[in-house]
């Protein structure tokens, strides 16, 4: 089913390649699927195309930080990202999210859930990126309460959803929604 998903989201390319969206989309997919340096190149493409695109810069900071590479999801954010955004912009709050996760920083996830919460009530951002970051929170929680090692326990989630799924962290990231 993965790949079906994967296929319709390339048609929606094809027939509307001017929608930038459409390439993130496909980006994000790849990445639930595992193929992560294709993710890169989907979302990358658009970023250099159109660099002030924040929905593709948060995608390349989401699976950066998916796959470990921290340094690099931080530099996206300092660098393209939080300028464009704002510190407590939607997208970039979403990069931090997922580099807070991946850091293994609950005070940080906890504090972003709150500032989300504002934000939400405001009319700034949305319930799902509200649901996303509270999600990253409980998640990383149990993953200290289940083997007081988080780097080792198997309960994790993707960086780039608010639904959740579970695998092993670092091996294989999920993708199972969009924003």
């Amino acid at each position: 089913m993965p790949d079906r998903a994967l296929a319709e989201q390339r048609r929606a390319t094809a027939l509307d390649p001017l929608a930038p969206i459409n390439y993130d989309n496909t980006g994000d997919d790849l990445h639930y699927l595992g193929r992560d340096q294709e993710a890169i190149a989907a979302s990358g493409r658009r970023s250099r195309s159109n660099p002030t695109f924040v929905f593709s810069l948060k995608s390349l900071c989401v699976i950066d930080a998916d796959i470990g590479k921290l340094d690099d999801a931080r530099q996206i954010l300092r660098d393209r990202l939080l300028p464009l955004d704002g510190e407590k912009g939607s997208y970039s709050s979403w990069c931090k999210a997922a580099i807070a996760f991946r850091g293994h920083d609950q005070p940080e996830l906890k504090r972003i859930a709150q500032d989300m919460e504002q934000a939400y009530a405001g009319g700034e951002t949305s319930a799902s990126q509200v649901g996303y970051t509270y999600a990253l929170a409980a998640i990383s929680m149990m993953r200290c309460a289940g083997s007081g090692n988080p780097a080792t326990n198997t309960i994790s989630a993707s960086s780039t959803s608010a639904s959740i799924r579970i695998f092993r962290p670092h091996s294989r990231p999920t993708r199972a929604g969009k924003h």
